[in-house]
């Protein structure tokens, strides 16, 4: 039996849209092979800067303040777990692996390249709460807008949808989210 894949599920709360400018201030991850999670990881970060209040997750610079800067976190080692995934999964992934790569770069480091699972992409009209409602998975104890409310959500989601798809093997344009080619 072939090895399944280890994935890294993440979301990140961040100052703002923009990922040259906005940091990200709290980050959610869950490393598993959908049989077994590995590690999880919840924090908030520093931005180093006053950004005031974030409407769109509820996070004031007050919130973050005493938490690690992200150099410190990536010191600590959690860009590590990273680098042990075959694929990283996340919603709306461009905006995601965006702030991560733009991160890692002001701090002299870069995101190992891995494939990218987005269920976002096969179903750009429903969010990941209407989504996870859709496909009916357990999200009545979920704190939403959350790094790690909302990476629970994905990871719940994604793991429904692989088990399904495992029990009844479908063509890709059948699929759920769709076939990600596996690449080596």
């Amino acid at each position: 039996m072939m090895a399944k894949p280890v994935s890294l599920v993440l979301d990140f709360e961040t100052t703002g849209l923009d990922k040259h400018k906005d940091r990200i201030i709290e980050i959610g991850m869950i490393l598993t092979d959908w049989r077994e999670i590995y590690a999880a990881l919840h924090s908030y970060i520093n931005p180093e800067y006053d950004f005031g209040h974030n409407a769109a997750n509820g996070l004031s610079y007050t919130d973050v303040c005493a938490a690690p800067t992200f150099r410190l976190m990536a010191e600590g080692g959690f860009h590590y777990i990273a680098a042990l995934a075959d694929e990283y999964v996340a919603f709306q992934a461009s905006f995601d692996l965006g702030f991560l790569k733009e991160e890692l770069a002001r701090i002299g480091l870069h995101l190992p390249k891995r494939e990218v699972f987005d269920p976002w992409r096969t179903n750009t009209r429903m969010s990941l709460r209407a989504m996870c409602e859709f496909y009916d998975v357990k999200i009545d104890d979920i704190q939403w807008h959350t790094a790690m409310g909302d990476c629970v959500a994905l990871f719940r989601l994604v793991k429904a949808k692989r088990e399904v798809d495992e029990r009844a093997p479908l063509e890709s344009s059948q699929a759920p989210f769709g076939v990600v080619p596996r690449l080596r």
